[in-house]
């Protein structure tokens, strides 16, 4: 493929080596003279540098005794770019003779690379980098044509008269070209749209499909938040978290002029090898609508998203960690990604309960003579008073059924019995054999269940997913099995005898 790689990918996507340059270090100590700077991401595509100086000086006692340096910044200049590094770590280096000159190689972990950090000027749109995209390629329903093509020139200098007619050769060599399938369209309104593209496979590490969100709206650049919102949105339609490794700024003309580079954005402990190899969680059977519905779902997720102004920040914090957890401790972030959209709700104006079984005015009236008598028995117990205020709170499990008859949506004995399957992990319960493997199925139930309440609150009437070997259901309708055949059937669990 014929691929111009400084609008296909983020700058660190090859070796960077900056030879000859003057670097300034804000290192608690003197650094020695610099030869060369190589900066790259390791195999789990964290930012690292390699610092040869020359070693004709004293070696800096910071450096032999490795210690940790945090929140230091280096800032260079390379002809025309500008990089700001951030949050430096040394973590080793070495000594060696090269040519009969002493070196030393110093070996650093960073955060952060900015290019051309203060530029702002002329920003026409913006791109942001994404590691773990989608695996199936079915859902990039338009195409984009590749082409390039070499000029090959040769002018005289300076030509006399006599040679005008020859001064000039000029010939245009072999055009290659291709067309790819891989890129989504979501008009938003008038003045706004996003542009889903995949990126080029010789640009993936071998781990993982790599995607772009570009933006070209002010209102989209100049907030990050709702870029953030719309990733997630985004993230929750293909199965799996787009986990961010750069943004990159354009001008109308396609120049790259501004460029903000990290390491994955995920929980260092987390391995982010792994996170790009898990399947897919699909909440639609996206794979399955033609393509043409493809782009309407997401554009209709999007602007409910938008339009109704919902928090769902703490709600998607939960539900993205949850994804990379154990059953017994996947269940409980569930249970609080539920709970967070549940209690989000009974906040809002659009909840008639407020999560209570009576009015609240009407409740203070009802119990005023009975709370003054109650708190004169109780006088001593304070812990029975502040109770008290509790009577008319609803349940858990109750909460959870007024808030899915308030916002519309059908469910059955399953997904209740999944509600209460977290009790056991959440309070430390013993779970037996049996017991576990049930908790694996309402852990997945309690999946599709979380699934539905979003795709609910945002409008959606189409068809979610169950499982791959179900077919989809209508988001109007409660999960239509047992839970019994979900375990033997659709998921299909086994047990084995190893005594």
């Amino acid at each position: 493929m014929p691929y111009y790689e400084e609008i296909e990918w983020e700058i660190l996507q090859q070796e960077r080596i900056f030879k000859d340059l003057e670097w300034t270090f804000e290192f608690p100590f003197k650094m020695m003279k610099i030869k060369e700077v190589k900066i790259n991401r390791n195999e789990f595509y964290n930012i690292s540098l390699e610092i040869k100086c020359f070693a004709n000086e004293k070696v800096p006692k910071e450096i032999k005794q490795f210690e940790v340096i945090e929140f230091i910044k280096i800032r260079s200049k390379c002809s025309s770019d500008e990089y700001l590094i951030k949050n430096l770590n040394i973590s080793r280096y070495t000594s060696y003779y090269e040519n009969s000159m002493a070196f030393l190689n110093i070996y650093l972990s960073a955060t952060t690379l900015l290019f051309n950090p203060e530029n702002d000027d002329n920003i026409a749109w913006i791109k942001e980098w994404y590691l773990n995209g989608p695996t199936s390629k079915i859902i990039f329903p338009r195409a984009t044509t590749y082409s390039k093509k070499e000029i090959y020139e040769k002018i005289l200098d300076y030509p006399v008269p006599e040679l005008r007619e020859g001064s000039k050769f000029k010939r245009e060599m072999e055009k290659n070209e291709a067309v790819s399938l891989n890129y989504i369209f979501c008009k938003l309104n008038d003045v706004e749209n996003i542009i889903i593209g995949k990126v080029p496979d010789k640009m993936n590490p071998k781990w993982s499909t790599n995607i772009s969100i570009s933006y070209n709206s002010e209102k989209y650049i100049n907030d990050k938040n709702l870029r953030g919102n719309i990733e997630n949105i985004i993230s929750f339609v293909f199965g799996r978290k787009l986990v961010k490794i750069g943004e990159s700024y354009y001008d109308s003309k396609g120049n790259k002029i501004k460029e903000k580079i990290y390491n994955p954005i995920i929980n260092e402990k987390l391995n982010i090898k792994n996170i790009c190899a898990s399947a897919n969680n699909l909440p639609i059977p996206i794979h399955k609508y033609p393509h043409k519905d493809i782009e309407l779902i997401i554009r209709d997720l999007i602007n409910s998203f938008t339009e109704k102004d919902i928090d769902f920040s703490s709600m998607f914090t939960n539900y993205w960690n949850s994804s990379f957890l154990p059953t017994e401790s996947r269940i409980i972030l569930l249970a609080a990604s539920l709970e967070s959209m549940k209690n989000k709700w009974f906040e809002s104006q659009n909840s008639k309960s407020k999560g209570v079984i009576i009015d609240k005015p009407l409740f203070k009236i009802l119990i005023k003579d009975i709370k003054n008598s109650f708190d004169l028995i109780f006088d001593e117990c304070k812990m029975l008073k502040d109770n008290f205020g509790g009577l008319n709170r609803l349940s858990i499990n109750k909460g959870f059924e007024v808030f899915f008859e308030e916002i519309g949506m059908e469910f059955g004995e399953v997904e209740l019995e999944a509600i209460k399957a977290r009790n056991k992990p959440v309070h430390g319960n013993d779970i037996d054999t049996e017991t576990y493997r049930d908790l694996i199925i309402y852990t997945e139930v309690y999946q599709i269940l979380v699934n539905k309440v979003i795709l609910t609150l945002l409008d959606f009437d189409g068809l979610y997913h169950v499982h791959d070997f179900a077919e989809p259901v209508q988001i109007s309708d409660k999960i239509p099995y047992s839970l019994e055949e979900l375990r033997d059937d659709i998921y299909q669990l086994k047990t084995y005898d190893i005594d």
